[in-house]
């Protein structure tokens, strides 16, 4: 929280001129209203706003964690194995692959008493 206690006037106009702006705006408008109306005000209002917002700059993909954890409870009868695997996220062209992997792993093809979860952007199983 101090970093956002230590920005500076300047600092904070400028985000909201380059970050709040109309192609990354929404505007709701709820309640028992008349349509026209409601765009006629919004009209009135934001019509004269313009511009676009500056791309945001490229992020690093997250670093996989490295290696398998065996977690061992006594007395509990429950092993897990972890396996961490850096997977794609939704947006990627081999997430397909990773949806059906999920549903054939889900489905039933471990062993009993195995079950296994999958998410977008990694792979967790588990064994019991």
């Amino acid at each position: 929280m101090t970093g956002l206690l230590a920005v500076s006037r300047d600092q904070a106009r400028a985000f909201h001129r380059d970050h709040w702006r109309p192609d990354v705006s929404v505007l709701a408008i709820a309640g028992d209203i008349d349509p026209q109306r409601a765009f006629a005000s919004a009209g009135e209002w934001f019509g004269r706003w313009t511009g676009k917002a500056a791309p945001e700059p490229a992020r690093a993909a997250p670093v996989a964690a490295k290696g398998t954890w065996l977690y061992d409870l006594p007395g509990s009868g429950v092993t897990e194995v972890r396996a961490i695997l850096l997977g794609p996220g939704r947006g990627d062209a081999a997430y397909p692959g990773w949806a059906v992997l999920r549903e054939v792993l889900e489905g039933g093809a471990l062993p009993p008493g195995a079950h296994t979860v999958l998410t977008a952007g990694a792979t967790r199983a588990c064994c019991s």
